[in-house]
């Protein structure tokens, strides 16, 4: 799910500045719709993953809460565990989302640009 909702995202942002570099535009205009899209890209990705992580926590309070009292774990144990588990899927879901969008949007040709605006 997480997948496809990256596939998702990557589209629904490419496809609203798609071919924001045509040839028949102004410079200052491709740079405005180029920026913009990077700018919304971000924002995108900022509160998906911000909606992911209040969705996990709020389904897990009560186990954490339990198991917290229990004296368990820490919540910086339990915290530092979701990060590293969730670590590789989100990295993997940014990336996707970044190279659909990318590509779409008609930024910079180059794979080497692509990743290095995914890894941002």
């Amino acid at each position: 799910v997480k997948l496809l909702s990256a596939v998702y995202l990557g589209l629904i942002v490419g496809l609203a500045f798609i071919n924001s570099s045509s040839a028949n535009k102004s410079v200052d205009e491709q740079l405005r719709n180029k920026s913009g899209a990077i700018a919304f890209s971000i924002i995108v990705a900022l509160m998906s993953g911000a909606i992911a992580v209040l969705n996990v926590f709020y389904s897990e309070k009560q186990v954490f809460v339990r198991e917290f009292q229990s004296r368990y774990y820490n919540t910086f144990a339990y915290y530092w565990s979701r990060y590293t588990v969730d670590l590789p899927i989100d990295f993997i879901r940014g990336f996707l989302t970044a190279v659909i969008m990318y590509y779409l949007i008609g930024l910079n040709p180059p794979f080497s640009s692509c990743l290095f605006l995914a890894l941002i």
